[in-house]
């Protein structure tokens, strides 16, 4: 064993005030709770179902350690080969957000957009290729023009395509020159930009001769919506839903926040129809 900490037998510190995501590979002390994770990851990696999932404790019960884990996890998970491949993001809900467009920021900005541009290129090499890329092109051209330069254009033209992906502000003529009319800045655009990326998983696992694609979005400090204002509350809410409603399959969504859980009703601060999808037996 290498390393500073050899006189006390140990690799690394382990003690760690904020989780660190590398160190986060067990649950200590709490048998049901690994087990939970463990059941959760066997029945998303067997089906393909979009499914959301609540985690609801108070501050510092090790929310954030949890989510890391079931990331860590997740990804040993798919060292068995499961029908449906396991790919975890986590991201904290942003402080200052004002829309969900902030969320969508947050997401890219953790993702390995590299994933999109392969699938994108899977589909590309398969027999359907035209068909495949016809329908993006038509329903999304801005992000067809994306992941082809992703797969195919110049390191600079790739740059301008990962900067609009993360719904960087470019200037306008940026964008334009590589084929791209506008960036990123409606909850619209967000939505129907994420499902679309989402949805090319799927077909792309597929090919690689596996049922399915699952993208785990892991949305830490998801409290913090409250102090957004009620317009924002209002906009990442119908994101949120609208994504899931676009996604019936291949994305979960773990949301996770502070407060005194309540085993008969979830926050005021969901609206009624992410009540609905997400259902109390969730929690």
């Amino acid at each position: 064993m290498e390393g500073a900490y050899n006189h006390l037998g140990l690799s690394d510190w382990p003690f760690s005030v904020v989780p660190r995501a590398n160190l986060c590979t067990f649950i200590a002390g709490r048998p049901q709770l690994d087990s939970d994770v463990n059941e959760l990851l066997r029945s998303l990696s067997r089906r393909d179902a979009s499914s959301i999932h609540v985690l609801w404790s108070w501050f510092g019960a090790g929310k954030t350690h949890s989510l890391y884990f079931l990331a860590n996890r997740a990804r040993d998970w798919n060292g068995n080969r499961p029908m449906v491949q396991l790919h975890p993001v986590y991201t904290e809900f942003p402080r200052s957000a004002k829309s969900f467009v902030d969320l969508y920021r947050a997401f890219a900005s953790s993702m390995n957009l590299q994933i999109f541009a392969d699938a994108f290129l899977e589909l590309g090499t398969s027999p359907q290729q035209q068909l495949i890329y016809d329908d993006l092109l038509s329903k999304n051209p801005d992000l067809a023009n994306a992941l082809r330069i992703l797969a195919t254009g110049t390191s600079r033209e790739q740059t301008v395509a990962r900067r609009w992906l993360r719904g960087d502000v470019l200037p306008q003529a940026e964008f334009r020159r590589v084929g791209i009319s506008q960036r990123i800045r409606t909850t619209d655009l967000g939505t129907q930009t994420l499902a679309a990326l989402i949805n090319l998983l799927t077909p792309a696992e597929q090919l690689r001769g596996r049922q399915g694609h699952r993208l785990i979005w892991l949305i830490d400090e998801f409290q913090r919506v409250q102090h957004t204002g009620r317009n924002a509350i209002l906009d990442v809410n119908a994101g949120l839903h609208s994504l899931f409603n676009a996604c019936p399959a291949g994305l979960s969504l773990v949301l996770s926040f502070s407060g005194q859980p309540d085993s008969k009703s979830l926050p005021s601060w969901f609206s009624p129809e992410m009540k609905d999808r997400i259902g109390i037996t969730k929690v």
